[in-house]
C-alpha cells in the first residue's frame, strides 16, 4: 500500500497565500515583491532558511542576469597539506598545454592564409580547407577544458605521467578512449599491461578546469593509500553532478564515469546485451559513450549501418549537443516509428515506380509519425492486436493474394507504357494494396466491435503500429531489404514487443547486434512491451536464430540524477530500493493543491529553473497554469507540459506532478524527472 504524505511536507495555506501574492507581483515585474521574496528565503519564512536563493533573487532585483540558480550545497574539496604546491604544479602544466593549443591554432590559421599551389585540384583545396577549419574549431573548443585527469604509472623504475581528455591533443593529452584512457577509467585497477609493458598505477587525479582556468583537483587514488574501494565517497563525482545541474541539455560526464558504467562501455562490441537500469543510473550516457568508444577504436565501422532508437523525437534534440561533443552526431537517431519509415525506404528497389517524389513523401512521414500512445485510449485493443502473433499469421496468409494483385497492377501499368506517372502509380498501388489488406485483416478480427473508419484511420495515418504492419507485410512479400543495419542501440527497450524485436532482426538479415537499455519499472501500462528481461534474453537466444549467444543482463541500481531527498521519497512511496548517489539539497518533496501549482511554477521560472508539468490529463490543469506552458516542447521562460509517455528520458530542475489515476510505474517515471524540486498534486 502507498503510504500517506507526512504533514511536514505540506505547504501551509497561510504561507502559500503570502507567497502567491508576492510571486504574482514579482512575475509581473514588480521589483519590491522580488526583494520581499528574497527576504523571506533569507529569514526562512517559507521553510528552511536559504541564503543562496536569497542572494540570487537580490541579484535579479539589482538588474543582473545570472544563469540558472545552483540550488545545492557546496561540497568541501579534499584537503592535503601539500595541496597548494600541487595546485601550482598543475596550474603550470595547464599553461603549457594552453600555449601549445594557441601555437597550433595560429599555425593552422597561417597555413590557411597561405593558400595553395595551382597544381592542386579545386576539390582537394576545398576539402583541405574544411579539414583545417574543423581542426581549428576543435582545438579552440578544447581550450575551455583541454583535459580532466592525470594518470601516473610506473614501469620498473621508470615513471610516466599521462593527461587524459575527451580528445587527443598532440603529445600533450591522450584520448579517454585510448589504451591509457581505458585503464584510467578502470577505477579499481592498480596494475595493467599496454603493448606488452607492465604498469603499476601510482596516481589517479581528477582535474577540474573551466574556461581555461584550474578550479580544483581531486585525488581519486594514490598508491599506498586505501582508496581502492569502489564504494568510497567520490567528491569529484559529487561536484560534477552539482555543476551539471541547471544545464539545458544532457552533458558529457565521462570524466566521472563509474566502474559499473565503464564495464558496459568496454563490453565486447560484437555482442548483444541488455541493461536493467533504474532512473538516473546513466543508461543514456553509457549508450552514447559506448558509441564514442566504438568510433575511436573501430574507425572502420560503417556508421550508416548503426542506429540509435530513442523513446521519442524530442529526446533526439535533447541529446544533440552531447552527441556532437562525443563526435557521434552523424549516427542516425530516430524513434522506433521513424525507424520503420527508414525500413520502408529500403524496400524502394522492390517498387517499379520508385522516385524522388516517394523519397520526399517518406521523409515527411518520418518527421510527423505518431506514437502508439496517441491511440491507446480509444483504440488500444486494435494496437495490441497488431502486435500479436495472430495478426502476423493472418497477414502472412494473405501473401499469395497480395502478390497476385501486385502482379496484376504491374501488368496493367506495362500495358499503358513506361511513363513516369505510370511508374509512380506502381509504388502507390502496391502500398494501397498493402494498406487495404491490413485494414481487411483487422476488420475480419473486429467485425462488430470496432468502427471501420477508426481502423482505416489507424492504418492510413502514420502511427507506429501501422508502420510496423506495413514493414511486416513487405517482409512477408519480399524478405529482407537489400540494405541492413549491423548495430541497434535501443533506449527504453522495455516498450518494444517480442514480435517487434523479431521483425527488426529479420529485416536486418538476422545478424543485427542489439544493445538494449531500459527499465522494467518504467514500463507504461498502455504500451505493449516485454514482461521481463529474462524472457527477452531467452527470446533473443532461441527465437532470433542465436542459440549459442549469451546475452548478459547488466543491472544498475544507483540513481545519480535525483536528489537524495527525491530518491528517499519515491523509495518509500513506491516500495523501491534504488540507491541514492546524487547530492543532498535539504529540500523535501512537497504536496500542494492544484490552485498552488501556478505560484510554484512562476517562482521556479523566476529562478530560471527548467520546469515540467506532468499529467496524463490536460483537463485537470488550472487554466492559469496551462497558460505558462508549452506542450511537449522545451523552451526558455516557459514550463513544459507533458504526459508521462512524452517525458520519458528527460530531466528538469522542477517537476509538478498531477498524479491523477497514475499507475505505480507512471508515478516512478514522473517523480524521477526532477533533479531537485518535486511537487505532487493530488
Amino acid at each position: 500500500m502507498i503510504t500517506e504524505f507526512p504533514l511536514d511536507i505540506r505547504i501551509s495555506a497561510s504561507r502559500m497565500n503570502v507567497l502567491k501574492k508576492l510571486v504574482d507581483a514579482a512575475y509581473a515585474g514588480d521589483k519590491e515583491s522580488l526583494i520581499a521574496i528574497g527576504d523571506a528565503f533569507y529569514c526562512g519564512d517559507f521553510g528552511n532558511r536559504d541564503s543562496k536563493i536569497a542572494r540570487y533573487i537580490y541579484d535579479i532585483a539589482d538588474g543582473k542576469k545570472p544563469k540558472a540558480i545552483s540550488q545545492y550545497i557546496d561540497l568541501p574539496a579534499p584537503q592535503r597539506k601539500d595541496k597548494q604546491d600541487i595546485m601550482a604544479e598543475e596550474r603550470h602544466h595547464l599553461e603549457r598545454v594552453l600555449l601549445y593549443l594557441d601555437e597550433k591554432i595560429e599555425e593552422l590559421k597561417h597555413r590557411l592564409a597561405q593558400g595553395f599551389s595551382a597544381y592542386f585540384l579545386e576539390i582537394d583545396i576545398q576539402d583541405d580547407k574544411i579539414r583545417k577549419q574543423e581542426e581549428i574549431n576543435q582545438l579552440t573548443a578544447s581550450r575551455f577544458s583541454p583535459y580532466y585527469a592525470r594518470f601516473d604509472v610506473q614501469n620498473g623504475k621508470s615513471n610516466k605521467t599521462v593527461y587524459i581528455g575527451e580528445n587527443r591533443i598532440g603529445s600533450e593529452v591522450v584520448s579517454v578512449w585510448s589504451d591509457f584512457g581505458r585503464h584510467y577509467r578502470a577505477k579499481n585497477e592498480t596494475a595493467f599491461d599496454v603493448a606488452g609493458v607492465h604498469y603499476a598505477v601510482k596516481l589517479r587525479r581528477n582535474i577540474d578546469i573551466q574556461f581555461s582556468t584550474l578550479i580544483d583537483i581531486f585525488d581519486e587514488f594514490v598508491s599506498g593509500s586505501n582508496a581502492t574501494s569502489n564504494e568510497i565517497f567520490d567528491p569529484f563525482l559529487q561536484k560534477v553532478l552539482q555543476d551539471k545541474r541547471g544545464e539545458k541539455n544532457i552533458s558529457n560526464i565521462i570524466r566521472s564515469i563509474q566502474k559499473k558504467q565503464n564495464d558496459i562501455i568496454e563490453y565486447d562490441f560484437n555482442k548483444s546485451f541488455i541493461i536493467q537500469g533504474c532512473a538516473g543510473s546513466g543508461k543514456t550516457m553509457i549508450l552514447l559513450h559506448r558509441l564514442a568508444n566504438l568510433k575511436y577504436n573501430r574507425p572502420e565501422t560503417d556508421w550508416k549501418r548503426v542506429k540509435i532508437i530513442t523513446p521519442n523525437p524530442l529526446f533526439n534534440t535533447y541529446i544533440d549537443a552531447i552527441s556532437e561533443n562525443l563526435g557521434i552526431k552523424t549516427i542516425t537517431r530516430c524513434s522506433l516509428a521513424q525507424y520503420y519509415v527508414l525500413i520502408l525506404e529500403r524496400y524502394s528497389s522492390r517498387f517499379r515506380g520508385w522516385s524522388k517524389v516517394h523519397e520526399d513523401k517518406l521523409r515527411k512521414i518520418r518527421e510527423s509519425v505518431k506514437d502508439d500512445v496517441a491511440y491507446m485510449n480509444f483504440a488500444g485493443n486494435v494496437v495490441n492486436f497488431i502486435y500479436s502473433t495472430e495478426f502476423a499469421n493472418r497477414l502472412r496468409s494473405e501473401r499469395d493474394n497480395l502478390l497476385r494483385e501486385i502482379s496484376s497492377v504491374s501488368k496493367n501499368i506495362n500495358a499503358k507504357g513506361r511513363s513516369t506517372t505510370s511508374y509512380n502509380d506502381s509504388y502507390a498501388s502496391q502500398m494501397t494494396l498493402i494498406e487495404n489488406t491490413i485494414t481487411d485483416t483487422l476488420l475480419q478480427y473486429f467485425p462488430d466491435g470496432e468502427d471501420k473508419g477508426l481502423i482505416a484511420k489507424i492504418v492510413h495515418e502514420d502511427c507506429q503500429c501501422a508502420l510496423y504492419a506495413k514493414v511486416l507485410a513487405l517482409y512477408f512479400l519480399y524478405g529482407k531489404p537489400q540494405y541492413t543495419d549491423t548495430l541497434l542501440c535501443i533506449d527504453e527497450g522495455q516498450g518494444i514487443t517480442y514480435l517487434q524485436y523479431r521483425l527488426i532482426q529479420q529485416v536486418n538479415n538476422g545478424d543485427v547486434c542489439f544493445n538494449i537499455y531500459g527499465d522494467i519499472n518504467q514500463q507504461l501500462p498502455q504500451i505493449s512491451g516485454i514482461e521481463t528481461w529474462r524472457s527477452l534474453q531467452n527470446f533473443i537466444r532461441q527465437e532470433l536464430s542465436k542459440p549459442d549467444e549469451v546475452v548478459p543482463i547488466f543491472t544498475l541500481e544507483e540513481n545519480y540524477r535525483n536528489s537524495q531527498e527525491i530518491v528517499q521519497f519515491y523509495n518509500e512511496q513506491l516500495q523501491m530500493n534504488d540507491r541514492a548517489l546524487g547530492i543532498s539539497i535539504n529540500r523535501q518533496v512537497k504536496i500542494i493543491e492544484a490552485s498552488d501549482a501556478e505560484t510554484i511554477c512562476k517562482l521556479s521560472l523566476i529562478l530560471k529553473n527548467r520546469v515540467v508539468i506532468i499529467s496524463n490529463f490536460e483537463a485537470v490543469l488550472p487554466v492559469q497554469l496551462l497558460a505558462l506552458c508549452v506542450k511537449n516542447k522545451i523552451e526558455t521562460e516557459k514550463a513544459s507540459f507533458m504526459t508521462v509517455a512524452e517525458v520519458r528520458g528527460l530531466e528538469f530542475d522542477t517537476a509538478i506532478v498531477f498524479e491523477n489515476e497514475m499507475t505505480r510505474s507512471e508515478k516512478y517515471i514522473a517523480f524521477t524527472r526532477s533533479l531537485s524540486e518535486l511537487y505532487i498534486v493530488r
